[in-house]
């Protein structure tokens, strides 16, 4: 059917080939999200972009990387494959696609795969001008719909057009993945408007120019102006029925009549190609449908003369909605018999697994082992692959086949891997259930472990430490020491971060069973030994420099609890941020699918670090680049909305930040510690924005978690934070602001931390009004390489000494701050500098 009144749609499409970047087309049932996507695929070829399409199918949602395959599968041809497009990340694509016998990577969280799918797309583009058009995508699998927003974030450089069509109003669509595609940067909107009554009328008169004005009307007022619907009521008009009541009784009371009178045996067919979907060739369309190929053979021609169906093999129907139809006329009963037919069927004729098991989650459990192993298969193939969304409905089938209590507890645990990897709380309570039925000693300590890497990745370090205790606390003697080590270091790793800690029972516990033997339980005991050193913030060198010799010495591994995150942190605290910068390059890229997913580890510390040195723009990078970990990991993208939102705020970027935080919600009474990074976002936001009673309250709760948390030298950088003091000054809280300023400069001063002490120093000169304070203080901070807090200093110093009537000796350090400020991108900073550089000294005598 001619396109009609989508003028304006498809000038919006055109602008998208010509410029690149992701356009949405979204909107109801019919309204001609296809018949533009296929126009868009007409126009690609025409302005010279290599086209691909893929579509997503109603019964194909387990597949890992279904959708993905089906359009990137063309570039990976052995007869059409430049030696380029393999390149970098890209090596892997095949494995994460399942068409080599590899796997995607040691990443089952996924991130590898995105990466290599979307090194291939831009490989691609480098060769040709790329468009991919991905059609209801509101039916792609998980991990290819994770994929299309990952790549949509990243249409900025490469000559790729992105099209993606989404149905409105699908019940169960994945609205959470599919909002990460409708918030990419960049991305143009498409809302398909319904014909307006000319539109038609135009087309009413196509089919029988002597229809009347209310013949037209009321097929416009049945209808809504919605093209599809309109195509079947003029269907109807041509075999003599009434057009009207055709749109009353909808898309599938018109499918219904056509399939009932195109042949006796069609329904029948009908039925068995919905189910099979792309398998529907003839003969297996006669052996579910128990039908002769005459009689098959007969009924698939009168369902594609009735437009039911189209040819040739395998069939496919004319419009999804089509089959979605013939779907909706199955009672379940029949609907589950054919689904267990198809999956018989397939599996005879050797289809791949996927395939299979689509049909096996559309049937009802029988106890049979044999569809046990095959949808265990599937998720163990999804979750190599990378896509462990698409293994967990394989897992919650497997459940209900049931199977024995024995392979129950593997199932549970493999289901909360799963979970976990998607970053879905559930795993939590799955992978408990599974390590209470477990009877194995080696097993029960094995799942122990995965129950506490389930509840730290959620932030609940209390539960995962007394997970771990009681794990060691009942292993028996005999427990093989490699098994009993790993829980030790898994232990020590969430004792570092675990608040109320009894350290006494801890040291307890370690020493239960075989002495420890392995290298890295030593250094990890080792760790925490100094880690409760460093709580009593006496000088810290000496812990510093055994820190980084550890660090040197254990290189992180992926297997294990991050116990490297926390002395990444250390080492920050310590004010050893050379040492500590040496230490992030040489795990980058190193650190594989820890449990922390060890890249997001790394990126975690080096926005602190860049931060606190002053690298804004190389701080807001390595948080944004954390937020594409963040679609299945609700702890990472808070860390890293508020550790962006905090980087805003310096570089005078406060809308922004406000639109970063709007979209966290913050548990109430939960005190894990990356709240308390929230929560110090939030109240430098509402300072931002002139909310000094709110940005208190953050402040306090804030520091008030991170307290809580043993040798966290962290909050006292925020204590001495010169916003918060600014803040409670404000608010007539002075002596509080002093007490803190004190306390800090006294720890400071114990620890031996230069850049701490010079921060306190500041704060105390700016509370005095004293200059040789501040002079004490940008001395202080001049011996250390925190460009930000020279700046912040430096411009205090300057106000102070213009205040104070010495205009002359004023430029220098506001001129000096002005500098540093526009070299951290710190624009707040600068601002204030170059005011007070044109600010004249006050008059002497007069009121200030």
């Amino acid at each position: 059917m001619k396109l009609r009144e989508r003028e304006h749609d498809l000038a919006t499409i055109d602008e998208m080939l010509e410029d690149g970047g992701l356009l949405i087309v979204e909107g109801p049932a019919g309204i001609g999200k296809t018949s533009l996507a296929g126009e868009t695929s007409a126009r690609g070829k025409r302005v010279g972009r290599r086209t691909l399409l893929a579509r997503g199918a109603l019964l194909e949602v387990a597949f890992p990387f279904g959708v993905a395959r089906q359009l990137l599968e063309p570039l990976l041809r052995s007869d059409d494959l430049p030696g380029g497009r393999l390149a970098g990340a890209a090596a892997e694509a095949g494995g994460a696609l399942g068409l080599d016998r590899s796997p995607a990577s040691a990443d089952p969280s996924g991130f590898t795969a995105l990466q290599a799918l979307s090194g291939l797309t831009v490989n691609a583009a480098e060769e040709r001008p790329l468009l991919l058009v991905l059609d209801d995508l509101q039916w792609a699998d998980a991990a290819s719909l994770r994929w299309a927003g990952f790549l949509a974030r990243r249409l900025d450089g490469p000559d790729i057009s992105l099209l993606v069509t989404i149905r409105s109003g699908e019940p169960g669509a994945p609205e959470r993945l599919l909002d990460d595609l409708r918030t990419a940067p960049g991305a143009r909107r498409l809302s398909p408007a319904p014909l307006s009554p000319a539109a038609t009328a135009a087309l009413v008169r196509e089919h029988d120019p002597a229809a009347p004005d209310s013949a037209c009307a009321a097929c416009q007022q049945a209808t809504a102006g919605n093209p599809l619907l309109i195509t079947e009521v003029l269907g109807a008009m041509d075999r003599g029925e009434d057009g009207v009541r055709a749109a009353a009784a909808g898309i599938s009371g018109g499918v219904r009549r056509r399939i009932e009178r195109a042949d006796p045996a069609a329904l029948r067919v009908a039925c068995a190609a919905a189910i099979l979907g792309e398998d529907a060739t003839l003969g297996h369309v006669l052996a579910i449908a128990e039908l002769d190929p005459l009689d098959a053979g007969r009924a698939a021609a009168a369902l594609s003369a009735a437009a039911v169906l189209k040819g040739p093999e395998p069939y496919t129907f004319t419009h999804p909605l089509v089959q979605s139809a013939v779907l909706e006329a199955i009672n379940d009963g029949e609907r589950a018999a054919l689904h267990r037919a198809a999956a018989q069927l397939l599996a005879v004729a050797g289809a791949p697994n996927e395939r299979v098991v689509s049909h096996l989650l559309a049937t009802p459990g029988t106890g049979s082992e044999r569809t046990l192993a095959l949808l265990r298969q599937a998720a163990e193939t999804a979750l190599t692959r990378g896509a462990p969304r698409s293994a967990i409905p394989l897992l919650e089938r497997a459940l209900s086949e049931p199977p024995s209590p024995q392979a129950r507890a593997e199932v549970l645990g493999q289901l909360g891997i799963a979970e976990r990897l998607a970053g879905d709380r559930a795993a939590i309570e799955h992978l408990c259930a599974a390590h209470a039925l477990a009877t194995d000693p080696r097993e029960r300590a094995l799942l122990a472990r995965q129950v506490a890497r389930a509840q730290y990745d959620f932030s609940r370090y209390e539960d995962a430490a007394r997970t771990l205790f009681d794990a060691l606390r009942e292993a028996p003697e005999d427990l093989d020491a490699q098994t009993r080590d790993e829980l030790r270091i898994d232990l020590l790793t969430v004792a570092l971060l675990a608040s109320n800690l009894d350290r006494a029972q801890l040291l307890a516990d370690l020493s239960r069973g075989s002495e420890p033997t392995e290298p890295e339980v030593l250094a990890a005991i080792r760790v925490t030994a100094l880690g409760i050193e460093l709580g009593e913030m006496d000088a810290v060198g000496a812990i510093a420099e055994e820190f980084e010799q550890l660090l040197a010495s254990h290189p992180p591994t992926p297997e294990r609890l991050d116990l490297h995150t926390p002395m990444w942190f250390a080492l920050q605290a310590c004010e050893r941020f050379e040492g500590l910068r040496e230490q992030l390059d040489r795990a980058e890229g190193e650190t594989g699918s820890g449990w922390m997913r060890g890249q997001f580890a790394i990126n975690l510390v080096r926005a602190q670090l860049e931060h606190r040195l002053g690298n804004l723009d190389a701080a807001a990078a390595a948080h944004e680049a954390n937020l594409e970990f963040g679609v299945d990991n609700e702890t990472g993208v808070q860390f890293a909305l508020a550790g962006l939102a905090s980087v805003c705020i310096d570089r005078g970027e406060t809308a922004r930040a406000v639109g970063l935080l709007e979209s966290i919600q913050v548990p109430p009474n939960m005190h894990e510690l990356h709240l308390a990074w929230v929560h110090w976002a939030i109240a430098r936001v509402a300072v931002a924005t002139g909310d000094d009673e709110a940005a208190a309250r953050s402040f306090a709760t804030g520091c008030a978690i991170a307290r809580g948390f043993p040798g966290d030298v962290d909050v006292l950088w925020e204590e001495g934070g010169g916003e918060r003091i600014a803040c409670y000054r404000r608010l007539g809280r002075g002596e509080e602001a002093r007490s803190d300023i004190e306390r800090t400069l006294s720890t400071a001063r114990r620890a031996q931390l230069v850049g701490l002490e010079g921060i306190a120093l500041r704060l105390r000169g700016v509370a005095d009004s004293d200059e040789g304070i501040l002079e004490e203080a940008v001395a202080r901070l001049e011996r250390t390489p925190l460009r930000l807090e020279q700046a912040r200093a430096l411009c205090e110093l300057g106000a102070q000494r213009r205040r104070a009537g010495q205009r002359r000796t004023a430029r220098d350090p506001l001129r000096r701050a002005l500098g540093l400020a526009h070299a951290c991108g710190a624009k707040p900073i600068a601002d204030r500098a170059r005011e007070e550089l044109l600010l004249p000294a006050p008059v002497r005598g007069a009121t200030p």
